[in-house]
């Protein structure tokens, strides 16, 4: 740990990731990202956020689960918000923007295998970052966190969104085999973007480190 102007900064991931300290946050792996025809999209990823999210819940690590959601009749999007769609779909044509998050429905849950129990908190949001238009961080400063770990899809959309406004305030750690995207190759570029502003490690390393 270094002191600057004042300022505890951690300078091993140790000293940022204490249980106490630190929230996992899971972000939008939900059926319409991650299924498909239904099995996983994302089998590996899942595999290794299931291990991830058992030993916070051993050692007393916060977890809270987001839900991206889009209300009926598209209510919640903005016209910026539809041209962003678009944008990336590159098209003029609202029409082929997908009806996936529908508040309610199937596509909205958690996928089954990372089920959040009783003692997890759930947020929804209406755009790209967890922090935009939630109570997520209020409830982070109300019980002292310092630390996100960000998991969950998309790596260069949501996931990133969330680093880049998680970043203001906390520590942002990014287990690199936690996060997915079905455009490898967006993600691949989106990681190496992340590996130059946060700290991005394996599970298996944070792991090790909570069940110490």
């Amino acid at each position: 740990m270094k002191k600057f102007h004042g300022k505890a900064i951690p300078t091993k991931l140790e000293e940022m990731i204490k249980p106490e300290k630190t929230v996992l946050i899971i972000v939008d792996v939900q059926n319409d990202f991650c299924m498909g025809d239904g099995k996983l999209l994302c089998p590996m990823m899942i595999f290794k956020l299931k291990a991830l999210i058992k030993s916070a819940r051993r050692n007393g690590v916060m977890v809270v689960y987001i839900q991206d959601t889009v209300l009926q009749d598209r209510l919640s999007d903005s016209a910026s918000w539809v041209r962003h769609y678009l944008v990336s779909l590159k098209t003029n044509d609202p029409n082929k923007i997908t009806e996936g998050a529908i508040e309610g429905s199937w596509g909205h849950m958690i996928v089954d295998e990372i089920e959040p129990q009783d003692d997890d908190l759930r947020i929804i949001k209406y755009r790209s970052s967890a922090f935009y238009g939630t109570p997520l961080d209020l409830i982070l400063r109300s019980n002292d966190i310092t630390t996100t770990v960000l998991t969950g899809v998309v790596t260069y959309g949501c996931v990133e969104s969330t680093a880049r406004d998680a970043s203001n305030q906390y520590f942002v750690v990014i287990p690199e085999d936690c996060v997915w995207a079905s455009n490898t190759e967006l993600h691949d570029a989106n990681l190496v973007i992340m590996k130059h502003r946060y700290d991005v490690v394996n599970s298996d390393t944070i792991i090790g480190i909570w069940e110490k």
